[in-house]
């Protein structure tokens, strides 16, 4: 987003710019650790692997790529074939990061608002493979349209790295596509999350089983927050701080967006679910066995 803003740089700018690049690096870090350690616990124990928990894996392995190649590829700028490759990736990661998110929020609106009985194994096979088809192909639409604009455009000549990729931050070359191919699409997907996740929270709100409960507030803030973790939500606080230029919002944006691989985690692996899995899988036991041991247990 900082390639968008017009390159008049004084002191405190590039001051400021230091500090969310390292703030960034960090949580990049604290991130691709969890992720890494998330989708080790998903390939683990087939019983989270519902169509929501290979969502949550396919989110989690993009956003793993994406946040590794801003880690460790954002400073290659002294191979210019190699920027370029890094850039193209960091794009299409990137997008399909965000288009998996749009997936998460989509199915857990058609979960909430239709009544259909649960999927066969069939059925959630083709799902899945509908969703990885959309996240991919347009992705890689995007991708390609910014390769067809700078091999068309005159100002190809004016910049460096290959097909619209490389130059200073290896990433996009073009400025304008920035635009166009990452922020526009981004925007969209985002909004039409921010209504879904609103519709869902109606329709949660208004589950008997919801209001009947004592310790509502408590349990309602814990879904939500999970909810706002596969949604992508908080991407809206970089948008915002390219309108109004309040450094409050970019760190708040770099905080919650780099740390997101983070929050999966301890929404998705940090429950009792996850424990007893690994507790039983440490025990050598089987979820089926130890499930009729416990039930045996509760019997006597």
């Amino acid at each position: 987003m900082n390639l968008i803003r017009i390159n008049t740089a004084r002191r405190d700018i590039l001051l400021d710019d230091i500090v969310e690049e390292i703030l960034s690096l960090i949580c990049s870090l604290v991130s691709i650790v969890s992720l890494a350690i998330t989708l080790v616990i998903y390939l683990v124990f087939k019983k989270l692997r519902t169509i929501p928990g290979i969502n949550n894996m396919m989110l989690s392995l993009h956003l793993l790529v994406a946040h590794s190649l801003y880690l460790f590829g954002f400073n290659a700028t002294w191979n210019d074939k190699l920027c370029s490759a890094l850039g193209l990736l960091t794009h299409y990661f990137w997008l399909a990061s965000v288009f998996w998110m749009h997936i998460c929020t989509v199915h857990m609106f058609r979960v909430f608002f239709s009544m259909k009985m649960k999927p066969t194994v069939k059925q959630s096979k083709r799902v899945v493979v509908v969703y990885s088809l959309y996240a991919s192909i347009i992705a890689g639409l995007l991708v390609a349209s910014n390769i067809t604009y700078y091999l068309a455009s005159d100002q190809n000549k004016q910049t460096n790295g290959y097909l619209g990729y490389g130059g200073e931050k290896c990433y996009i070359t073009l400025t304008e596509m920035i635009l166009f191919t990452f922020a526009i699409p981004v925007g969209i997907l985002l909004a039409s999350n921010v209504v879904l996740f609103c519709l869902v929270i109606y329709k949660i709100e208004n589950l008997p089983e919801v209001n009947s409960n004592n310790g509502r507030d408590r349990n309602m803030f814990v879904i939500y927050a999970k909810l706002t973790c596969l949604t992508g939500i908080t991407w809206m606080f970089g948008f915002i701080y390219q309108w109004i230029h309040i450094p409050a919002f970019s760190y708040v944006f770099i905080l919650l967006n780099a740390s997101q691989g983070l929050f999966i985690f301890l929404s998705f692996c940090c429950n009792d679910r996850v424990r007893l899995l690994i507790s039983y899988k440490w025990r050598g036991l089987d979820t089926h066995e130890s499930s009729k041991q416990s039930g045996s247990s509760r019997n006597s």
